[in-house]
C-alpha cells in the first residue's frame, strides 16, 4: 500500500512539473501580439525585429520578419545570433520593435514597440511580447 501511495505522489509531482512552460536549451519562443488601438497605424512595409540581448551589451540573437501578420508564433535560436561565437543562454531582455520603414537604426517616430517585463529564461517557450508603444 505505502509502494502505490509514493508511487501516485511521484506521478502527481511529475505532472505538476510537465503543466509549466517547456523549454528547449538555446531556443526561446512564443507570441508577438499587436495593442488592437495601434493596427490601423502599422505601415503594409513594416519589418519586425524580435530582439534578445543580456541586461548589457549588443543583441545576442535577432529575428526580422518582413510585412508581419499578428498574432505571430516566433522562435529564436543560435542560428539567428548577431555575434559569432556568442551563445544563446541564461537570462534575457526580450523585446519586439515594429519598424516603419525597415531600417533597424534608432527608433523613429512612427516605429512601435513591446517588451516582456523583465528577464526570461532562454529555453523558454511561451515569452509573449504585445508591442503597445508607438514612438511619436
Amino acid at each position: 500500500m505505502n509502494r502505490l501511495l509514493m508511487i501516485a505522489l511521484l506521478a502527481a509531482t511529475f505532472a505538476a512539473c510537465s503543466e509549466s512552460a517547456p523549454t528547449t536549451p538555446g531556443t526561446l519562443g512564443g507570441t508577438v501580439s499587436l495593442k488592437s488601438e495601434l493596427a490601423k497605424q502599422v505601415d503594409p512595409n513594416a519589418v519586425l525585429y524580435i530582439i534578445a540581448r543580456k541586461e548589457v551589451g549588443p543583441p545576442l540573437a535577432v529575428k526580422r520578419v518582413a510585412q508581419p501578420k499578428f498574432p505571430l508564433t516566433y522562435s529564436l535560436s543560435q542560428a539567428d545570433a548577431m555575434l559569432p561565437g556568442s551563445q544563446l543562454q541564461g537570462e534575457v531582455k526580450l523585446t519586439a520593435r515594429l519598424d516603419k520603414d525597415g531600417n533597424a537604426g534608432p527608433l523613429q517616430t512612427g516605429d512601435m514597440t513591446g517588451a516582456v517585463v523583465g528577464t526570461v529564461p532562454v529555453g523558454k517557450s511561451n515569452a509573449d511580447i504585445t508591442i503597445d508603444t508607438l514612438i511619436p
